[in-house]
Formats: structure tokens, C-alpha cells, sequence
């Protein structure tokens, strides 16, 4: 993005806050003002791209950062206030004022000086892992088709067992009242588990989609090899399909992404006959699963839901309803954590089976219990993960915010340049770099720890089947 059209974006941002205020401010729709100030958040977090601190990059994640802020902040804060309607709308702010909004605002205000701050100091500072073995690796073509035979071998036993221990078969997942539904495995004690180590194994399939994804990118034969092609729509589709019965559209639409990222900086751009479709599935697929999961919550209205409502009217992304109706609750509802829920992802490898009362890894089910009251101690759902802005709220107020956020953004800067300057010449690179900008963005709008175990769970498996398939 040029300069000039950087700073023709600041003018018309800043232009419709200015106007959008002052006409709120004259009429007796005061409501709007709200909405209207969360504008400047994002000429605030577009000062990188105004001082050039970031390359022409499609998918760096500080525009990670700027999309779900835009999403969740400023969208949702003119969706709040409007008489638009979702089914997740009353739970935004709990029947509370929107003037409350201002608390997550400010909050959010915060967070993102300070991580646009880090990642200005950070400057050109990265580490050195030019020299790393893993990141010259060239990949074997046997090795990594016996790799895929077996990831896909290991997912179908995974979700095999995953089935037979939630008393379920193909017959009963594809009647219409269960398909992609939300499942969860009921314990002798009254809790519930997801069974998230199936989950995992399961996921396994996507590996071998995208290391097959790179070697045909990368190979140099001009011929297309279709017994990787098949292999690819193979394991695509388990992936996709492990998802759909689970109804998790977010790793659905998310994994047919990451394909197209990765086509996009292998080739240096995503040929339209190939993008086309591709938004077309991701729509289809959220629409899809979105309709299947509140018609068997016997919803309403689903038919008049538009994709811009589905995805502005959910509860993810950097979502100012939680964070205001968190930022009101804490400590009343709530103790400050004082840096707990940020250190729970090392009791994540503990199977939840084996320690009945392990403590819970994402902070979203107890502020779910505590904050919004939406749950008892038999729900199996209902969770709110707060954000990362807000988490840090929680555990040290304010201060956590700045601290935090600054800490944040100088350490994806420097990722971020650790990474892209190796693109050029490392496939693994562009792979690992595309995967942790993914889990990146997960961190921003979930919760820290469970982001944490999301990376590392992508991160030591990829790292292995590397050293498996190379040459």
C-alpha cells in the first residue's frame, strides 16, 4: 500500500468520525457517538504502514490485528446500537445501556497504542534461524506420501474413537437433528470433556494437506503430479469434514485460508480461478454450519441471516460487547487473576480424564459461570473467551493492558521478520510463518493460554513431519 493511499484512508476515517459525531451530537440519536469513536482505533493501529515499518504483505499479522479490530471493535459497536439482530445479540452486553461500551473502548484504546507502539520499537530486530537446518529441508517425495497414508490412517482411527466414545456413528452424525452440532463427552462427575486429544489426532490430516500443498508448489517438474493433487483433496477433505460434524466453522473456513495463503506466497499471487471458488466454499461452509447448528438449537430467523450478520453479530474476533461487560464486572464479579490465566497452558497436556478437577485451560468457561451468568455447573457450553486485551485486563487492570499489549507487539514484529526474510527460499518458512500469524489472530480474540496450546500443537507436530519428509 502506498503512502498517498494510506494517508487517503486516514483522511476519510478521520473525516466520517468528525461528521459522524458532530450529527450525532445534534440530534437525539446520541447512541451513535460511541460507535462513531472507535473509528481513529484504526488510524492508530495503520501508523506502521504510514511510517513503512511494514512490507507490501498480504497476510502480515499486524493486518490480522486491523481486521479483527475492525470486525469486533468498530462494526460491532454500530451493530450494538443498531436494531439489527443476531442470536448472540442479547449476550453482548446482557441487557445492559450501550454506554457501557465505553469501558471496553477505552480498554481497547489501550491495547492497541501499546501493540502498535511495540511493534514500531521492535524496528528490523529478529532472530537468526537462516542457518537452521528445518528451514533448508527439501521434501521427499515417498516419504512424505507414506506420511500421509499414515496422518490419514491415524486421524480416521482418532475420529473413530472419538465417535465410540461419544456413543455416536456416521448414521446418527448425519441425521439432520445431530450433523454439525456441538459435542461434548459428559464425565461421571457432572463436568464435561471435549476430548480434545482425539480432536488433535484428528487434525493430523490437515498436516499432510499443506507440507503436500508445499512440495507440489515448490516442485520444480512442470507436469502436475495428480497422485499428490488426489492426496490433497483427500486429507483437505477429512480435515474439513472432522470440522463440519463438530460444527467448529472457524477451522473449516480457516484451513481452506491458510491454502490460499500459502498459494499466495509461494507464487507471489492467488490466480482467480482458484480464489473465486475458494470464497465461495468458505461462505457456502459458515452459512452451511451455522444454519445446521441453530436449527437444531431451534432458532429463528435463520433464513433472513446474511453473512455480514453471522460474522459481526458473533461473539468472536477483538469484541468490545465482552470487553465492556467484562471491564464492568471485574473484580466484582470476578477477582483479578494476577497472571494465572496466563500460565494455564502448561497444564494443558493433562488428559482432563485423568485429573477429574484439573483447572480450566481456557478462562472462557469460568467468565462464562462468574461474569455472564449463563451457565450452571451441568452446561456443557457457553464459554466467552475475553480477548487478549481484556485477559490482560483482567489479571493487572490497566497497567497489564500497556505492559502487555507492548510486550505483544514487539514480539510478532520480530517474529514477523524473523520469518518473512526467509520466504524466499524456504518453503517450511512460509508454511510455519502462515500457521503462526493464524494462531496469532486466535490469541487476539481468545484467550492466551488456550492460543498458546494452539500454537505449540501446530508448531511440535509440523516441526516433526518435516524432519520425517525430508530429504
Amino acid at each position: 500500500m502506498s503512502k498517498n493511499f494510506i494517508n487517503t484512508i486516514h483522511f476519510v476515517l478521520i473525516l466520517t468520525t468528525i461528521i459522524g459525531c458532530i450529527v450525532s451530537l445534534s440530534s437525539n440519536n446520541q447512541k451513535w457517538l460511541i460507535p462513531f469513536l472507535t473509528i481513529p482505533m484504526i488510524n492508530i493501529a495503520l501508523i506502521p504502514y504510514s511510517y513503512k515499518a511494514i512490507r507490501q504483505d498480504f497476510f502480515n499479522p499486524f493486518l490480522t490485528i486491523i481486521a479483527s479490530l475492525t470486525i469486533g471493535t468498530v462494526l460491532r459497536s454500530f451493530f450494538i446500537v443498531s436494531p439489527l439482530e443476531s442470536p448472540t445479540k442479547h449476550l453482548m452486553l446482557m441487557g445492559n445501556n450501550p454506554s457501557i461500551l465505553s469501558t471496553g473502548i477505552i480498554h481497547i484504546y489501550f491495547g492497541i497504542i501499546f501493540v502498535t507502539l511495540g511493534f514500531l520499537v521492535c524496528g528490523n530486530k529478529k532472530y537468526h534461524w537462516e542457518n537452521k537446518s528445518i528451514f533448508k529441508a527439501k521434501f521427499d517425495r515417498k516419504k512424505i506420501i507414506k506420511l500421509t497414508i499414515t496422518l490419514s490412517l491415524v486421524s480416521l482411527a482418532a475420529a473413530f474413537l472419538y465417535m465410540k466414545a461419544m456413543g455416536l456413528n456416521l448414521f446418527t452424525i448425519l441425521a439432520s437433528d445431530n450433523i454439525s452440532s456441538k459435542r461434548f463427552l459428559q464425565l461421571e462427575e457432572g463436568g464435561f470433556s471435549s476430548l480434545v486429544y482425539y480432536r488433535k489426532l484428528m487434525d493430523f490430516s490437515k498436516f499432510s494437506l499443506f507440507l503436500l500443498l508445499i512440495f507440489l508448489l515448490t516442485n520444480k517438474s512442470k507436469k502436475p503430479d495428480m497422485l499428490i493433487i488426489l492426496l490433497m483433496i483427500m486429507t483437505g477433505g477429512l480435515g474439513i469434514f472432522f470440522n463440519f460434524i463438530n460444527s467448529n466453522r472457524g477451522a473449516a473456513g480457516t484451513t481452506i485460508i491458510t491454502v490460499f495463503i500459502i498459494i499466495y506466497y509461494v507464487m507471489g499471487k492467488i490466480p482467480k480461478k482458484v480464489l473465486l471458488p475458494g470464497v465461495a466454499i468458505v461462505l457456502a461452509l459458515l452459512i452451511t454450519m451455522t444454519f445446521l447448528r441453530r436449527e437444531r438449537s431451534n432458532r429463528e430467523n435463520v433464513e433472513r441471516e446474511d453473512p455480514f450478520t453471522i460474522v459481526v453479530g458473533s461473539l468472536n474476533f477483538l469484541g468490545v460487547g465482552k470487553a465492556s461487560y467484562i471491564g464492568e464486572n471485574v473484580p466484582e464479579k470476578m477477582d483479578y487473576q494476577y497472571g494465572q490465566t496466563l500460565i494455564l497452558w502448561c497444564l494443558a497436556p493433562i488428559p482432563r480424564t485423568l485429573w477429574k478437577n484439573k483447572p480450566e485451560i481456557s478462562i472462557g468457561r469460568v467468565i462464562g459461570e462468574k461474569i455472564y451468568e449463563k451457565r450452571d455447573e451441568n452446561s456443557k457450553a457457553g464459554g466467552v473467551p475475553p480477548g487478549l486485551i481484556t485477559e490482560l485486563y483482567m489479571n493487572f487492570a490497566i497497567p497489564g493492558i500497556i505492559v502487555g499489549m507492548f510486550v505483544f507487539g514487539f514480539y510478532i514484529r520480530k517474529t514477523y521478520n524473523s520469518l518473512y526474510s526467509m520466504r524466499a527460499f524456504s518453503g517450511v518458512a512460509i508454511l510455519i510463518y502462515v500457521l503462526v500469524v493464524r494462531d496469532f489472530i486466535g490469541i487476539i480474540s481468545g484467550d492466551l493460554s488456550r492460543g498458546v496450546v494452539d500454537l505449540l500443537s501446530t508448531l511440535i507436530p509440523l516441526i516433526l513431519f518435516v524432519k520425517i519428509v525430508k530429504k
